[in-house]
């Protein structure tokens, strides 16, 4: 400061009246343009004016009263401040319209990941009290060994989420429901938003079978009506009595298990599940409890063992898991193999929208910066009118969080349209998107806010305090008061910085496309395309095993009816599901080495490999005369028929599993059941039709060969199958290529993020370094006007213009490409057949990104080369 009043009072010696009048008019100029605007907003003149002084000049308006606190003068300050960068704002509409999309894009992809991983990792449990002192344990007992247990530990609650049909009037839907004990809400802490939540006089025998609903199933289903107490339903056939509505927040406790409705375990009884609840050998029911309060793990696991030790029954000892572990209820709420892949995806996308926020911010203090350059000449007015340093900064500063507020406000917008898609997604793991509650609570609006104001600093700064440096004799001589290569270095420096978190993000994108072409290159065994899909579960309605047999012959005659369907079969456990058992076998004539002969096995309907379009490579299928009555027979696949019959015929070989032997009548082709880079496992199929007598799963899925597209008839099948019996509830409905999807939902997923991501850090970046040369042009053109008229020819001008910017973005790029592989070993999980270093996707996308750079930094040189020299020289003398 002292500095630039010394140059101007020198100025002064040599050109007093050129210094005065600079100063008059330009100091003029900007307080009658604040003055008009405080007149405009409805302040006297007088009090216009005195208001512009303070706020150009940085003068403490509240001086003169010393009656006010210092907090009061800091809030007017405060208050002024903002005034005045609202007003600047509104001056250039264009440029604060594009700083808060830019920052409303990056503050919302943020806040979405964030609640994501709160609801998923960091607080999966929600609407319970306390949830950091419930534990479940870590294995599944019976029931009459939870009561035994539960009478030493009274804390003790039991619950398990099953499949339902729920029937409220209008037909059998699918649901899932609780199946708790009557002090579940006790110990969990779950209020009744409506009436009232189960007790423990629900739970014993001959109790009236009562239901309590979740908030959003009553909301969805019943609409929110109030008169839903008394009502009756009926659940797989039984009829229950609703009582109440859990409290709006909770959800269950494990994600992807949505219960739609609560009932006592007592009121399941035997008849609708086909099992004895008081079977001691039939080990189903988890268990859910409480903790005291000053309790550590290890007295808790102790206090557990000495109950599980004291309540096994002599006559059973057996019954009851010594070794059961107590594990935290939110780090449950998930299996573990699910629960690391969700943890790892959702690392991996914070680290992209993280480098999405920096690459933004970069670019947003890159504009502030050459903002502060167009101004230089109302802060040098502000300068000569008294304002200090740290008054500038702060003002402009103020000017950076007013932008990032607003940013943030509109990241709301992106935030709920997030949610929306996210709502109708599934995550890696096959946790369905509308499992997980995503609302703007404490949390989450303190993130927000913390991110938002962190954000305004951030981009703030460095440009507030350049600005602050401006000469103000240069100022009003015309030149520009940062030529010096500290401004250069700055602006280089962002450059780098966009260009480092832009090539990691279109790395990402090539790594993820990548993987997804390997992917879908993949030879899956069967067929996909034009395949519909549906699961039935006519146990749920309590079907006896042959009216289930009439059912699935009388659903599979009606859909082979519809226009378009050329093909109808079922399966237990569909390829790519992961859902098969495993099962003893003895092999006949295997002579190998010694061992217990585990495969894996599964139950098909006739014509099961036509339909999926499976090869029998020996052989026959499967056919309608393959029934309950008829001998027993098996296909086995390729790898079983290498694996244990080498060079002899297996058709005709008695495989024996279930305690009944077999007969091979044919061998298929290998396929692809549990995921796509699997190695192929032996394998065998039974017939569905007699599923029955072997004890086969209940829940089979129907499969539609179609000649169309099979969305377009998925309506017509479903309708087909529920006019066979409208009760037995059907869900899973979708395509054979709707599942494959699931399968490659991470590749999906991440191919999509991180291209739209990449090309919005690309656009940034293109934008960023266009900026730059453009402003360095425009502060170098007197000097390009020189050389061009000393002789330079067009390609030294190229040359001389573009050589310093494309060496910050060179620099960026390997900074970018370390990176790039550190995120990428962290997605490696999901990049099917594809390495992190992969080296063409490192040296395409870094040559796509130095193309961006060259083209971005050529546009503002090229009208460097047509400089007039002569106009060039004049323009700054």
């Amino acid at each position: 400061m002292a500095r630039q009043r010394l140059l101007l009072w020198l100025r002064a010696l040599v050109r007093p009246r050129a210094v005065e009048r600079d100063l008059d008019e330009e100091i003029r100029f900007h307080l009658d343009a604040e003055i008009a605007a405080n007149v405009r907003e409805g302040l006297p003149p007088d009090e216009a004016r005195r208001r512009a002084l303070a706020d150009f000049g940085g003068v403490d308006r509240t001086k003169e009263d010393h009656r006010d606190g210092r907090g009061v003068r800091w809030l007017a300050d405060g208050l002024a401040d903002v005034r005045y960068a609202l007003r600047q704002l509104v001056r250039a509409p264009t440029f604060a319209a594009s700083v808060v999309l830019t920052l409303a894009l990056g503050l919302g992809a943020n806040a979405i990941v964030f609640a994501l991983i709160d609801a998923v990792v960091l607080h999966p449990v929600s609407g319970v009290r306390e949830p950091a002192s419930l534990f479940e344990l870590g294995e599944a007992f019976s029931y009459p060994a939870f009561r035994d247990l539960q009478a030493r530990v009274p804390t003790l609650a039991g619950m398990r989420e099953r499949r339902i049909a729920l029937d409220a009037g209008a037909g059998a839907g699918y649901a899932i429901g609780g199946l708790v004990s009557g002090n579940f809400f006790g110990v969990v802490g779950v209020g009744a938003a409506l009436g009232r939540v189960l007790t423990a006089g629900d739970d014993v025998p001959g109790a009236a079978p009562v239901a309590v609903l979740a908030w959003d199933y009553w909301k969805a289903e019943f609409s929110g009506d109030t008169a839903i107490l008394g009502r009756g339903v009926r659940l797989n056939g039984a009829p229950f009595t609703i009582v109440g509505v859990a409290d709006r927040g909770f959800r269950g406790l494990h994600l992807g298990e949505r219960s739609a409705v609560w009932i006592p375990i007592r009121a399941w009884t035997p008849g609708t599940t086909g099992l004895d609840i008081e079977s001691r050998n039939w080990s189903w029911l988890g268990i859910i409890g409480r903790s005291p309060e000053g309790t550590s793990p290890a007295q808790l696991r102790a206090t557990l063992t000495a109950a599980m030790t004291a309540a096994m029954p002599g006559e059973h000892p057996d019954d009851i898991a010594r070794a059961a572990t107590p594990r935290p209820a939110e780090a449950a709420a998930l299996p573990a193999g699910v629960r690391d892949g969700a943890v790892r995806f959702l690392a991996v996308l914070a680290g992209v929208v993280v480098l999405v926020l920096i690459a933004a911010c970069a670019n947003i203090a890159g504009l502030l910066v050459s903002r502060a350059t167009y101004r230089e000449r109302e802060i040098a007015a502000r300068i000569a009118l008294g304002a200090s340093r740290g008054r500038l900064v702060r003002q402009l500063l103020t000017e950076a969080i007013v932008l990032a507020a607003a940013g943030g406000l509109a990241g709301l917008c992106v935030f709920a349209a997030g949610r929306a898609l996210l709502m109708r997604a599934t995550l890696p793991g096959g946790v369905p998107g509308g499992s997980i509650a995503l609302h703007l609570d404490l949390r989450l609006a303190a993130f927000a806010i913390f991110t938002t104001l962190g954000t305004g600093v951030l981009v703030g700064l460095m440009p507030a305090l350049q600005a602050s440096r401006t000469d103000t004799v240069s100022v009003l001589k015309g030149m520009s008061a940062h030529r010096g290569s500290v401004g250069h270095a700055l602006r280089g420096g962002l450059i780098t910085v966009q260009v480092a978190a832009g090539l990691v993000l279109l790395v990402g994108t090539g790594l993820f496309v990548r993987a997804l072409e390997r992917a879908l290159a993949v030879d899956l065994g069967f067929e996909a395309a034009n395949r519909v899909t549906l699961t039935v579960d006519p146990g749920l309605v309590r079907l006896a095993p042959d009216q289930a047999a009439a059912y699935y012959g009388a659903v599979s005659a009606r859909v082979a009816e519809v226009p378009g369907v050329n093909g109808v079969t079922w399966t237990g456990n569909a390829p790519l599901t992961g859902d098969h058992d495993r099962q003893s076998a003895g092999i006949e004539g295997y002579a190998g080495p010694e061992e217990r002969v585990s495969i894996e096995y599964g139950f098909v309907g006739p014509g099961y490999h036509e339909v999926m379009g499976i090869p029998m490579l020996r052989g026959r299928g499967f056919e309608s005369r393959d029934g309950p009555e008829a001998a027993r027979v098996v296909v086995i696949n390729a790898s079983l028929a290498r694996r244990y019959f080498g060079s002899r015929d297996p058709i005709g070989a008695r495989i024996t599993m279930f305690g009944e032997a077999r007969q091979v009548i044919g061998v298929a082709r290998d396929v692809k059941h549990h995921e796509l880079g699997e190695t192929p496992r032996p394998y065998v199929y039974f017939p569905v039709l007699q599923a029955s007598a072997d004890g086969g799963s209940g829940s089979p899925t129907l499969i539609a060969r179609t000649r169309v597209d099979a969305t377009s008839l998925t309506r017509a099948v479903v309708e087909a199958a529920r006019a066979v019996n409208p009760a037995v509830p059907i869900f899973d409905v979708g395509t054979m290529d709707a599942r494959l999807r699931s399968v490659l939902a991470p590749q999906l997923a991440g191919a999509a993020l991180f291209g739209v991501f990449s090309l919005l850090a690309l656009i940034v970046a293109a934008v960023g370094i266009y900026g730059v040369v453009a402003y360095a042009v425009s502060q170098r053109t007197r000097g390009i006007g020189i050389r061009i008229a000393l002789g330079a020819g067009s390609g030294s001008v190229l040359r001389l213009v573009v050589w310093r910017t494309l060496g910050f973005v060179a620099l960026g790029i390997p900074i970018g490409l370390a990176l790039a592989t550190a995120l990428g070993r962290a997605a490696s999980r999901f990049l099917f057949g594809v390495g992190a270093t992969d080296a063409l996707t490192l040296a395409g996308m870094s040559a796509l990104m130095l193309a961006v750079g060259l083209g971005a930094s050529c546009v503002p040189a090229l009208r460097a080369v047509r400089v007039d020299p002569l106009l060039a020289i004049r323009a700054d003398t």
